[in-house]
């Protein structure tokens, strides 16, 4: 019986033993080539320059290992093999639990086992993923958590805690699920370009686009949408946002032969500008006008109007108007249009309004009145003289690229004012109303 245990106790050895002896350098080399990079192994009682620390790299293409100031490729420590195997056996040893007997290690030195072996046991996963691995893998290759801990074969957290550790910035969810959407996990939901950083900075195209989602936009959580009759107006937006996204068709709830045009997009530095500037959730009753710099005031009067005001006709005759939810921005945007010198020369026929008006306005020249719309719960203003649409069309359109502007109503100005060009191209007024 104990001569018996003998032997079972002796065959892990003679099994490494004959295993050795068989080992031909191709397969020495094939056993080092399938080790997880950055592996290493512990030489001792070799010799002086061979004992120590030698760490798994990649020279021209090929296994090598390095030590110090040298460097070795595989096939020449095949003299060394059977303390190499032993070394490599104490190596993986030391990240199992359980213990394996030679012919246990040896199946897994040819297979991916090894590198599950020394991933398995928690936080020994940080020998091999090494900080400027996890940079590789996670920022340059974009990989996901979970991709990298299913190609390691840990879990999500051990690589969360693992960036923890190197104090490694994770993406934020709105940048991780576009990188999942350009793989294709999300079925739904495709990837598409568009330009992050327009609402950053200022601009013409900035300022109408703005203008737009104040009036048209639609603001949740995860997605900026605008809605319009006119997808001419979308088309310019989306071209103007750089962006791939399609637009999309909707009929009317209340008329099916009807169409409406959403146009949709969500980057989270885009929401985090929008915010910045004083774009919300259900702003529509309390917005407030932003702080628009000087130049750039016109063009987000503009897309506002484009948004909210009308251009039409009426017995025959031009007529302006501009409605909004919130008092206080309609109030801002009368201001404003005050100082481009749009205005009124009626003064309010109650006595103590008209005395307050000339107090401030002693010139007689008084800013649009604010009607309101007590049933809508909204606020509107009118333009209908000659000298207010007349100059409320230079305000929005001179030198003004045909991009950035909703043409339909551009056009009835247009016809309205009887615009005419002339021998340089410039239109001219003939306006009469």
């Amino acid at each position: 019986m104990r001569e018996h245990m003998v032997k079972r106790k002796a065959s892990p050895e003679k099994e490494r033993k004959l295993f050795i002896e068989n080992l031909s350098r191709e397969k020495f080399c094939k056993i080092l080539d399938g080790l997880p990079s950055t592996f290493r192994f512990k030489l001792t009682n070799v010799r002086d320059d061979f004992d120590g620390y030698w760490e798994k790299t990649i020279l021209d293409g090929k296994t090598a290992w390095r030590k110090d100031d040298k460097v070795l490729l595989s096939q020449f420590l095949f003299a060394f093999r059977e303390e190499v195997c032993v070394a490599i056996d104490r190596e993986i040893g030391a990240y199992y639990k359980a213990k394996r007997n030679w012919e246990g290690i040896r199946k897994i030195l040819f297979s991916d086992e090894a590198m599950q072996i020394l991933t398995k046991k928690k936080g020994e996963i940080t020998l091999i993923l090494t900080k400027e691995k996890i940079k590789t893998l996670y920022f340059k290759q974009n990989k996901s958590l979970e991709d990298i801990a299913k190609e390691y074969g840990c879990s999500r957290t051990a690589i969360m805690k693992i960036m923890k550790k190197y104090r490694l910035v994770r993406r934020t969810q709105s940048k991780a699920r576009i990188e999942a959407m350009k793989k294709g996990k999300f079925e739904r939901f495709g990837y598409y370009e568009i330009n992050e950083n327009f609402f950053s900075e200022w601009s013409p195209e900035m300022a109408w686009v703005l203008g737009l989602l104040f009036t048209d936009g639609f603001i949740r959580p995860s997605r900026i949408s605008i809605w319009s009759m006119d997808i001419e107006l979308l088309e310019k937006v989306k071209k103007t946002l750089n962006s791939s996204n399609p637009i999309r068709i909707t009929a009317q709830s209340y008329d099916k032969s009807k169409h409406i045009h959403t146009f949709g997009f969500y980057r989270e530095k885009m929401m985090e500008d929008l915010n910045r500037l004083g774009l919300h959730q259900k702003k529509s009753l309390n917005m407030i006008f932003p702080k628009v710099p000087e130049e750039y005031i016109r063009h987000f009067i503009r897309g506002c109007w484009d948004g909210d005001g009308s251009i039409y006709f009426e017995s025959k005759k031009l007529r302006g108007s501009y409605t909004c939810g919130s008092f206080k921005f309609i109030e801002k945007l009368v201001q404003e249009l005050y100082r481009a010198e749009i205005y009124k020369r009626t003064p309010p026929s109650d006595k103590s309004e008209r005395d307050k008006m000339w107090s401030n306005y002693p010139d007689g020249r008084f800013p649009l009145k604010i009607h309101e719309e007590k049933r809508s719960k909204s606020y509107y203003i009118k333009i209908d003289s000659k000298d207010g649409l007349e100059k409320l069309f230079h305000y929005l359109y001179d030198g003004v690229d045909e991009s950035i502007y909703l043409s339909r109503k551009y056009n009835t100005f247009v016809k309205g004012l009887k615009l005419e060009k002339n021998e340089t191209g410039q239109l001219t007024l003939d306006l009469e109303i």
